[in-house]
């Protein structure tokens, strides 16, 4: 690695955090340990100084000792998660006991003592975890999910993520999958989880699990949760020890072994005749398979009683499911082609040297539905598609192994170690189509643990931990006659990448065949394999000095990913017409970057990228008073530019238009990304009596600065650039062949031999682009102690996003129109230029980009035509720069009764607001106006406030909630029924989950070919539409979409080309359309959810006026319910019964509808000039023209048609479903 000198500062700086803390190696303490405090008194209130506190683990039967101070306060810190047993003992003094004593992850509880004097017999005991905890710590909004919560709550799928809801601030936007849940607004990919003090992402994306940084993954054992003990989510305002995201950070800590043994054999089974239908199925009129299978056991114990312990488990997770599939298709050729090949309306007639045929694309009408699929709705008229569905059979297989071993050989050290694995296969139906999905996911987690007690007040803690996802992803395309679909996609609705990724775009809901899957926003691939890991060095120092517990800390990680992107082609239609006239907007080709470099000497093999996180932090919480205490700590992070270890990148200058040198870095990082932490805690009356004293009441406030990297896979890319990709226009020889391998092959030599003209389309940076976001957060908050064991608290969070990720475009057309004749010098000051021939007629268009070059330099470099003197060296460019902004305001209010019997309650509701130009990270969408904003040192002009809004999960409100109770029943608790009673009632507990949340925002866009015609005769355009002489007037200022015009075809009469979209934007698709006042943008009407006469086309030249993120989906209402019985055989076994019910009121959750509206704009139809007859043209029916309000056919069948539920098989949002499991336990 070469360092340079940001990576020299950061290294000195990180030395210099370590020198004046005075530490020998400290690393980020991951706040994997829990700590107890309190006060020993007399009975008469008096400190008693110099009291003995000893603490053992009534699971291993490890044990501390502290003393008293003067004031007769102690704290340890640095305790494993578990249960303890504390006893207090002081010269003339009866020692004083506490049983059972749940001490939980990141928590801090107090337990005070008070002795009697000898000869009084003073014994408390008391249940694990009935203390009521008001956090006296830090600011934080945490929560704490107990090891009776995570066992017993009902999840469906058994994933950890569902459980991640208790928290404050928490939304589900989704399935409760890693990739769904959010914190405070912040975006997903700022969530970081650690398991045992050590990251668990997927490396490439934060969420564990994922696949390719823009797939969601199905599987759902990366961390088993028969591995789980418990864990704790920290959800803002958290204190320095915790970093590298600003959105949730989650602290998992895993089982271990102890001094007896236990374990257990578990199955949970489930089968679709016991569920409701799914609703689509009541559509199709059959009910959709589903058989699903987890199934494992659990072993730990000692090896060496006292000193060595073990800890495994299994899990397997079989799922057999039928998955409803819903999407508009093209109709059948007799009904939409118009004659000679059909009885319909449009043209499917292509011209081939000056002959109409057959289009060629009609070839591949058969690929847009499977013979499965039924057609659930038919199209008439004009409207050329049918509504088909689909039910086809998901297939995944998880096996996930885990074992851990704890070593205490004497009294100052300890060790473990813990690794697991995840084995997971799926196989998946995508759409009606009939293509499926192929991934295979192996995570893999693992940490080797040092603590040692220097002193009772000085603790170290020393880890090494990895991290890695191998995972790959594969398209299989249904094969159709004479037509090789496994490297291509076809599109017809606008947009480029396909659809996949909540957050990054909206779906059109049409059928897209062929083999390819997403492979990031801007493309689709064959596969995306990736194999990334982590390696991290971590350690940490707590010392307790009187009323200050100070945590120093560093860490260290290199990051490595190894990779290889499988490209392959897309065609892309802007609409339906346009596709059956072979009219294709644009046709992108991505060749495999293991292919040799066509830019770095011929490079061949996987690419391996490279990255260093340095982390350092100090933080001192001061007890300044019993009922006032400081968090006060400072954080250093530093996250070196990712590279490809032999420069195998591109780099676009985004100001020049010319290629960097692939050794320089991809993007800038900041040096300075130093975080200041703030929180203080203040109790009005500790000492009083009454509702509000003995410090029942807790005042809280904080702030801090957070900074967070982003999704690795935004800052991969200019190492996946390193390849042939080539996005060329549509025209006369541009167009879809069913002979795709000779098309490649020329597509691919043109790009090595003639770099001028290659169209070359490669992720770029912004030259402001800058690394880590940076959020500023702030809370209020009133913790308040309650009869029954209760916590209110009620909060102000408010958050502002500084240095946010953004999106463009460079590379734009340029701004204008022309007229010229042709051959005559194109003009550098216009955008679209339209040529002329002797008699005025338009008979080509021109679209000069930016970075075109132009005229006799076009002619030099790249043998271009003097007619039309232009080269192309690159496409429309998808560009990544930083400067985004947001804020987040939210009440929250919680209420919690977390004991380890009885009733443990959870609630919180939370009304909040996200606004912004963007929510950072991988859920900014590209910018709406690529012309047009202030411009930026480089050049940018992208409009970024043009899109400030709604972000992309504003939503308003959440209330989750959930309770576990243990019925009283049974001998020595508060009903004892006998014995028949007992044996019948006695055992049962009962369980629930929550969750409701408004409506998820939904951004509405149109599909906007860049250039257009528009009739520019104050008397309109007489067009003639017959040999025999038939003419239509159009009037002035008439558009219709654009074609190729030549010397036979010209464009008709009065009619030119201009610009549409100002700056382009096509190979994105993110622009929106104007909203019509007045005109509810809602249907409601049974599944028509959007209504498309609010909308209308934007004029030529102009942007719409709906604001991003302006309208919101269906909301999201759910119950779970569980009911368990423990049967005890005997002192050691019992087995425990369960019977979970998923969403138990059997309601409809709908997912968002498609929200893109389609192209509304008429096309021409010419018959070439021949014999001395001149052109004429036909102008397709039913269409619309910028400013007339949408209908439901031109905006597309599938355009606010609510046509799936949030989940079709497991998680949150699926259909009623019956679970039955057992256990034996022991």
């Amino acid at each position: 690695m070469k360092i340079t000198s940001k990576h020299r500062f950061a290294i000195f700086v990180f030395a210099a955090i370590i020198g004046l803390l005075g530490l020998f190696i400290s690393a980020v303490a991951q706040s994997d340990s829990t700590r107890v405090k309190g006060i020993v008194t007399d009975a008469a209130g008096a400190a008693i100084p110099g009291a003995t506190i000893k603490i053992t683990n009534l699971k291993t039967g490890e044990e501390r000792s502290v003393i008293t101070r003067a004031d007769g306060s102690y704290q340890i810190v640095q305790l494993r998660p578990a249960e303890y047993r504390l006893e207090a003992e002081a010269s003339n003094f009866q020692s004083a006991v506490r049983e059972s004593v749940q001490l939980l992850v990141g928590q801090e509880i107090n337990i005070d003592f008070v002795l009697q004097a000898k000869g009084v017999t003073a014994e408390v005991n008391i249940t694990a975890g009935s203390d009521v905890v008001i956090n006296t710590s830090s600011a934080s909004m945490s929560v704490n999910v107990n090891p009776r919560e995570v066992a017993e709550l009902p999840l469906n799928g058994r994933q950890v993520s569902q459980l991640y809801l208790q928290a404050p601030g928490a939304v589900n936007s989704g399935s409760g999958t890693f990739g769904d849940i959010r914190f405070n607004a912040r975006a997903v990919e700022q969530n970081i989880i650690r398991y045992d003090g050590i990251e668990g992402t997927a490396v490439i994306d934060a969420s564990p699990g994922n696949l390719n940084g823009e797939i969601a993954s199905p599987f759902r054992l990366q961390s088993s949760l028969e591995n789980v003990q418990e864990f704790r989510v920290e959800s803002s305002n958290y204190p320095a020890e915790f970093g590298t995201g600003t959105g949730g950070q989650i602290s998992l800590i895993t089982k271990s072994g102890g001094n007896e043994f236990h374990g257990s054999v578990f199955e949970y089974i489930r089968n679709d005749r016991l569920d409701a239908a799914n609703f689509f199925d009541n559509i199709a009129g059959s009910k959709s398979p589903l058989r699903l299978n987890q199934f494992g056991a659990s072993l730990g114990g000692p090896i060496v009683m006292k000193k060595f312990f073990f800890f495994g488990s299994y899990e397997g997770y079989r799922l057999r499911a039928g998955v409803n599939s819903v999407e508009a298709v093209p109709g059948d050729i007799s009904r939409i082609c118009a004659p000679p090949i059909g009885a319909g309306t449009a043209n499917c007639q292509e011209t081939i040297g000056g002959v109409p045929q057959p289009s060629r694309t009609l070839l591949l009408l058969p690929a847009f539905r499977d013979p499965r699929a039924v057609i659930i709705a038919r199209g008439s008229g004009s409207n050329l598609f049918d509504v088909a569905q689909l039910q086809a059979s998901q297939k995944v297989n998880e096996d996930a192994f885990s074992l851990r071993l704890d070593l205490k050989p004497n009294e100052k050290d300890s060790f473990y170690f813990r690794f697991f694995r995840d084995n997971g296969t799926n196989l998946q139906p995508e759409g009606v189509s009939g293509r499926n999905l192929n991934f295979v996911a192996e995570p893999q987690n693992g940490v080797f643990n040092w603590q040692r007690y220097l002193k009772p007040t000085l603790i170290n803690e020393f880890k090494i931990g990895y991290n890695s996802a191998f995972t790959r992803t594969n398209g299989v395309a249904r094969s159709i006659p004479g037509i090789d679909l496994s490297a291509v996609a076809i599109n017809i609705s606008g947009n480029t990448a396909n659809y996949n990724i909540a957050g990054q775009g909206t779906s059109a809901g049409t059928s897209n065949p062929g083999g390819l899957i997403r492979a990031n926003s801007a493309a689709n691939g064959r596969a995306q394999p990736y194999t990334a890991y982590s390696i991290s060095f971590i350690d940490n120092l707590t010392w307790v000095k009187g009323n200050h517990i100070l945590k120093f800390g560093a860490e260290v990680r290199p990051v490595r990913i190894y990779t290889d992107r499988n490209g392959g082609t897309t065609f892309v239609f802007n609409s339906i017409n346009d596709f059956l006239a072979n009219n294709l907007a644009s046709v992108q080709y991505q060749g495999d970057l293991s292919d040799p470099s066509p830019f770095n000497n011929n490079l061949t093999g996987n690419r391996l990228a490279m990255q260093e996180y340095y982390i350092g932090f100090a933080q001192d919480e001061w007890k300044i008073r019993k009922n006032i205490t400081l968090n006060y700590g400072l954080r250093y992070e530093f996250y070196t530019p990712l590279r490809e270890r032999r420069n195998g990148q591109v780099l676009f200058d985004t100001s020049s238009g010319t290629l960097k040198p692939s050794s320089l870095p991809a993007f800038h990082t900041d040096k300075k990304a130093f975080g200041p932490r703030l929180g203080l805690t203040w109790s009005p009356d500790p000492d009083g009596k009454g509702f509000f004293g003995g410090g029942k009441t807790v005042f809280r406030g904080g702030f801090g600065i957070y900074y967070g990297p982003g999704q690795v896979e935004d800052q991969i890319q200019p190492i996946e650039s390193d390849r042939i990709n080539s996005t060329l226009p549509g025209s006369s020889s541009v167009r879809f062949d069913p002979n795709v391998s000779t098309f490649i092959n020329t597509i691919r030599q043109n790009f090595v031999t003639n770099p001028s003209n290659r169209s070359y389309q490669p992720r770029a940076y912004a030259p402001e682009y800058l690394v880590p976001e940076r959020i500023w957060s702030f809370t209020g908050s009133m913790q308040q102690q309650l009869p029954y064991q209760l916590t209110l608290t009620v909060a102000y969070i408010g958050s502002r996003g500084r240095n946010l990720f953004l999106r463009g475009i460079s590379n734009i057309i340029r701004g204008g129109d022309a007229t010229i004749n042709d051959g005559s010098p194109l003009p550098a000051n216009a955008g679209v230029v339209n040529r002329l021939d002797a008699n005025g007629r338009v008979i080509g268009i021109t679209v000069i980009r930016q970075f075109d070059i132009l005229n006799s330099a076009a002619i030099t470099a790249c043998n271009a035509s003097a007619n039309n003197p232009i080269c192309r060296p690159f496409a429309e460019i998808d560009t990544k720069t930083s400067g985004g902004t947001d804020r987040y305001d939210a009440l929250q209010i919680s209420l919690a009764r977390r004991l380890s019997n009885g009733l443990t309650l959870n609630a919180q509701y939370a009304r909040s607001r996200s606004v912004g130009n963007t929510s950072g990270s991988n859920e900014a969408r590209t910018a709406a106006q690529p012309f047009g904003g202030k411009p930026r040192p480089s050049g940018d002009i992208n409009n970024y406030e043009a899109d400030r809004g709604s972000n992309n999960f504003d939503i308003r409100d959440t209330f989750n909630l959930s309770a576990v109770y243990d019925l009283p029943i049974g001998r020595g608790r508060s009903i004892d029924a006998g014995k028949i009673g007992n044996a019948l009632f006695g055992g049962w507990s009962l369980g629930a989950i929550v969750n409701a949340r408004s409506g998820i925002p939904l951004d509405v866009t149109i599909t906007r070919p860049d250039i257009v015609i528009v009739c520019r005769n104050a008397n309109g355009c007489v067009v003639p539409t017959g040999a025999g002489g038939g003419t239509i007037t159009l009037p002035n200022g008439y558009v219709a979409n654009s074609f190729t015009p030549s010397a036979s075809a010209p464009l008709p009469p009065g009619f030119v080309a201009v610009i549409n979209s100002p700056g382009g934007g096509s190979s994105r698709q993110t622009r929106r359309p104007d909203l019509i006042p007045g005109v509810n943008p809602y249907l409601n009407n049974d599944r028509n959810f959007l209504n498309p006469a609010a909308f209308a086309a934007p004029a030529p030249g102009t942007f719409g006026n709906l604001p991003r993120n302006a309208l919101t989906g269906p909301k999201f209402i759910q119950a779970d319910l569980i009911a368990a019985r423990k049967i005890k055989l005997n002192e050691r076994f019992n087995i425990e019964l369960r019977t979970e019910i998923f969403n138990v009121f059997n309601r409809t959750n709908f997912a968002n509808p498609p929200s893109v509206l389609s192209n509304p704009l008429p096309s021409f139809t010419v018959t070439p000039s021949s014999g001395g007859n001149p052109a004429y043209y036909s102008l397709n029916s039913g269409f619309l023209q910028p400013g007339q309000p949408f209908t439901q056919n031109r905006a597309g069948t599938a355009f606010g048609l609510l046509r799936s539920t949030v989940e079709r098989t497991v998680g949150l949002g699926t259909n009623r479903q019956i679970q039955f499991a057992a256990r034996l336990n022991f």
